[in-house]
């Protein structure tokens, strides 16, 4: 099993596609990735909105079940990590789930946006890679699965404004992601935020 295809994805980064109006993006990760695992809390959090949003969230919920599909529900954790992360400030039960989940199934990737959380990882779980929504975009227009880079920045920048390095950084770690080198120059052009 390529555990590198494999992901757990945290409610931010499920929560910025849909708000943001791209949940057609999560299907085409389908050429990316073999699973992306919703870890429980993580769909809890996910329903857990307003009226107006959760038609939407429950009617993709309902396709997602624990043994089928592309999308799994995942309640298979270590619970040592998951106890210690509860009580670990800037992280949230989701991403402490999340993280836990990825330690048990000895999975390297999170797919979340969450800032504090992500430094989190980044210094006590160095064997863990993140990659957020802005990423993911960037992985699909390396892979030119994009109908419109610009009007997919633009919809995630007006729900979740970013800077222009932000954009940068997404792309050089999509570009680490699939192994593709990506010259200073294309580097800069992709990171224009001309559709502002």
């Amino acid at each position: 099993m390529n555990h590198r295809r494999i992901a757990i994805i945290d409610n931010s980064v499920l929560a910025n596609l849909m708000d943001s109006q791209q949940m057609d993006l999560l299907e085409k990760l389908r050429i990316v990735f073999q699973n992306i695992f919703i870890p429980e809390r993580v769909k809890d959090e996910f329903l857990n909105v307003s009226d107006s949003y959760i038609e939407q969230r429950q009617r993709f919920i309902d396709t997602v079940g624990f043994d089928r599909g592309f999308f799994r529900l995942c309640n298979t954790y270590e619970p040592i990590v998951l106890g210690m992360l509860k009580t670990q400030k800037g992280v949230d039960e989701g991403e402490a789930e999340a993280i836990a989940q990825a330690e048990k199934r000895q999975i390297s990737l999170l797919l979340i946006d969450d800032k504090p959380c992500k430094k989190y990882i980044e210094e006590k779980y160095h064997h863990l890679t993140c990659l957020g929504t802005l990423s993911l975009i960037a992985i699909l227009d390396l892979l030119e699965l994009l109908e419109t880079r610009e009007k997919n920045l633009k919809k995630h920048y007006d729900n979740t404004p970013f800077k222009q390095g932000t954009l940068m950084e997404a792309y050089m770690d999509a570009s680490k992601f699939l192994g593709i080198p990506l010259k200073k120059k294309v580097s800069f052009n992709k990171s224009k935020m001309t559709w502002r």
